[in-house]
């Protein structure tokens, strides 16, 4: 039996664009504990279809190519210059990163490809999207290929496990 001749109810536009405007603030009060991991749903719609492979490809190595490094100036009086001192070791941050394009359903609402990216918070997650270089580099693939805004829901885990 089909995946899609199950009994499903679709989500209707409204549901949609309640979750396109997620706001710092309700992300914020998402997690409460830092260390919570944060799953994230990003979805797109891509008009030509040859523009989804380019996206993909970026993605199938978003998991190894993101890596976190932060670095802090530092002003020392003696030597009159800042220093920039890396505080973190430059290991890849995402948990999880899965994408796909979307199966050709009306429930797809248009939406041409799907991506979860799971991070081990929510710290984590606007670092990826203020300051990775990595997804940097995707947002640079989509520009001008993906009908903005993409819709994006993150979540905390309520149910099940987290691998």
């Amino acid at each position: 039996m089909s995946l899609f001749k199950k009994s499903i109810l679709p989500l209707s536009p409204h549901t949609i664009s309640i979750h396109r405007h997620i706001s710092a603030r309700s992300i914020g009060s998402m997690a409460s504990e830092a260390s919570k991991q944060v799953h994230r749903i990003t979805m797109f719609k891509i008009p030509d279809p040859s523009n989804i492979q380019p996206i993909l490809d970026k993605y199938s190595t978003m998991a190894q190519d993101a890596k976190k490094v932060f670095f802090q100036a530092r002003f020392t009086l003696l030597m009159a210059v800042f220093l920039l001192v890396s505080t973190q070791d430059g290991k890849p941050y995402i948990l999880r990163c899965v994408a796909g394009p979307a199966v050709n359903d009306a429930r797809s609402q248009g939406y041409t490809l799907a991506a979860q990216t799971t991070f081990s918070s929510l710290d984590d997650m606007k670092y990826y999207d203020n300051e990775c270089e990595a997804h940097a580099a995707l947002k640079a693939v989509a520009k001008g290929k993906v009908e903005p805004p993409p819709l994006m829901v993150c979540f905390d885990n309520a149910v099940g496990t987290s691998s």
